[in-house]
């Protein structure tokens, strides 16, 4: 059985994660990579040497797209999270969201596909991710 979260989290806490029965493993719009074979979730801090890695690697449109997943857990889970499952809900881990958003927008830019729309549209992400932590 499916269940759903409200539209929108606006702050960590919010929801009663032990309230959500049974817990399992929150949508992203995106691909992402998982830190190891025994995880299926995806990890704030670690995706952060994953995107280095992937971006080595050439494989800037998978790094672009986990960035946005994090864009995407602001918008609709209201924070970073630990990890995209329900009982990660009250959880984050250290802030890495800009380091993250510079590593992939200077390997667009020195791509040539440098994308200054996106780059704006991260930023409002950056600034949400940053009053979370200064609250």
């Amino acid at each position: 059985e499916v269940k759903y979260l409200p539209i929108e989290i606006h702050r960590p806490g919010e929801i009663d994660v032990n309230q959500i029965q049974p817990p399992g493993l929150l949508f992203l719009e995106n691909r992402y990579v998982v830190p190891g074979g025994r995880f299926n979730e995806m990890y704030g801090w670690d995706s952060y040497f994953e995107i280095l890695g992937l971006l080595r690697d050439g494989r800037l449109d998978l790094a672009r797209g986990m960035v946005e997943n994090f864009f995407f857990e602001i918008e609709h889970y209201g924070t970073i999270l630990n990890a995209n499952r329900t009982y990660f809900l009250t959880r984050s881990q250290p802030p890495f969201l800009t380091s993250m958003i510079m590593a992939v927008y200077q390997a667009e830019k020195a791509a040539g596909k440098a994308d200054s729309g996106w780059l704006a549209k991260a930023y409002g992400y950056a600034s949400k991710d940053y009053e979370m932590w200064n609250r």
